[in-house]
């Protein structure tokens, strides 16, 4: 008989998950880990096969003069003040002009709106708005110059609709027959000026229906004690996880700068059922992935977006993501048959080294410790391998794209990798704190159910 290890690992999780005991969470955690650990060790086997992959599949991807979409490029924003005027700057400025640009201010209170106002009367000589409803009003360019884009800002007056209502609002604006291309940006996350440009060449494949860049932290508007972690992930380790999987691995994106098809977008809209969780681009990667079409990551393509990173905010951003992530996995990918069904091997070894990779850091450190402790040598072969695997593939990565860090050197490398190394403990605060808020509402709703039936 096959089994299917997906299933049965996805399955001890919530089985898991849903005990009071403390023993046999135990016992059910060493289960689980017994099943999806070899997860780890298997995805990491498919880098070189991706790496090849991803080589072999972007020789086909070669820029072409006369392909000139029209791009749209849709902002929702909300309470963005010290950020949005830049951002809106930074895609007027495209190397590849866009041809509209809309703008949602989602009822915020720190002037957000003024910004936008004090851009547009810069830029096109201010707005006249019109109210179509009670909650919107629709505002135009004055004086819009030869070979501007369209310009246009939405007002939401009376309550905020959410970052997805408010993305396919602006979607549902933007004609499919005219604009072949549709951008979606957060409202804090600047562009680099040829960041459509580089894309575009990916877009030229009917079956590639998204893009999206590689981020870098937005200096000057970044701050924060724990801004060092956010800047090594994003500069480091995320680009060579990306550029050195298979394209077609991608199983999400980033979502704060995405070029997406308009086609795709009408078809497949942003899910708006995930307000509280702040997944939903990894929800619509999932959508769009178990249809068969390709998402690439591209690393020319540089975004800029702000990162507040205390503490606190680093706690409150994570434990967000996290607890999307688990709707994700658990709500819609194994609920969901269909999806589950069209997703292919790649994406579950991908997917099961997520939720498996604070269970293998765990072991990590307690094989460190004990080796520290008894001064057994073994136990601290695994960590010493863990670590030279990391800093090779972060190695790799640097050189790939050494020519965007300036004044770097390979002993700065290994300090902040080390460093780095030792504060990755620190995602396992909010992945179980994601877990724990995730588990509580599973909880409450099965209740409900129970006693609704």
């Amino acid at each position: 008989m096959r089994i299917n290890i997906y299933e049965l690992s996805v399955n001890l999780v919530r089985e898991w998950l849903m005990r009071e005991s403390i023993k046999s969470k135990f016992s059910l955690a060493m289960e689980v880990l017994k099943v999806t650990v070899p997860y780890l060790f298997a995805y990491w086997l498919f880098f070189p096969l991706g790496y090849l992959q991803s080589k072999r599949d972007r020789r086909n991807y070669v820029d072409d003069p006369n392909y000139k979409p029209r791009v749209a490029v849709v902002i929702p924003c909300r309470n963005k003040r010290d950020t949005v005027y830049e951002v809106l700057e930074s895609v007027l400025n495209q190397s590849y002009k866009p041809s509209k640009i809309i703008v949602t201010d989602d009822y915020s209170t720190d002037g957000s709106l003024d910004e936008i106002l004090r851009f547009a009367k810069d830029y096109f000589g201010g707005v006249t708005c019109e109210k179509v409803s009670e909650n919107k009003e629709i505002c135009t360019a004055n004086n819009k110059k030869d070979g501007d884009p369209d310009f246009i800002l939405i007002k939401h007056t009376k309550e905020n609709l959410g970052k997805q209502r408010s993305l396919n609002q602006m979607i549902s604006m933007v004609d499919e027959g005219e604009y072949e291309l549709t951008a979606t940006i957060d409202a804090d996350t600047k562009l680099d000026k040829d960041w459509i440009r580089n894309s575009l060449k990916y877009h030229r494949n009917p079956n590639v229906v998204a893009t999206y860049g590689w981020t870098q932290l937005w200096e000057e508007k970044s701050y924060g004690n724990f801004i060092n972690i956010r800047r090594f992930d994003y500069n480091f380790f995320l680009p060579v996880y990306r550029s050195l999987s298979n394209p077609r691995s991608n199983w999400t994106i980033c979502g704060s700068n995405v070029l997406y098809k308009t086609s795709i977008l009408k078809k497949y809209p942003i899910p708006e059922h995930m307000k509280e969780n702040a997944a939903e681009d990894m929800l619509h990667a999932v959508i769009l992935l178990s249809k068969g079409y390709k998402i690439i990551f591209v690393p020319e393509s540089i975004a800029f977006p702000k990162e507040e990173v205390d503490f606190k905010g680093f706690l409150k951003q994570s434990v967000r993501w996290f607890k999307g992530t688990w709707y994700v996995i658990f709500d819609v990918i194994f609920k969901n048959k269909e999806i589950n069904n069209n997703l292919t091997r790649l994406y579950k070894l991908q997917i099961g080294s997520l939720f498996t990779l604070p269970y293998y850091i765990t072991l990590v450190d307690a094989s460190l410790i004990f080796g520290l402790l008894t001064h057994d040598i073994y136990s601290l072969i695994w960590p010493v391998i863990d670590y030279t695997v990391y800093f090779f593939i972060t190695l790799i990565s640097y050189y790939k794209r050494r020519g965007y860090f300036k004044n770097f050197n390979i002993p700065s490398l290994v300090k902040n990798y080390t460093v780095f190394y030792l504060q990755r403990n620190l995602m396992l605060i909010p992945y179980f704190l994601g877990l724990k808020e995730y588990t509580s509402r599973l909880k409450n709703t099965e209740v409900w159910e129970a006693k609704n039936k």
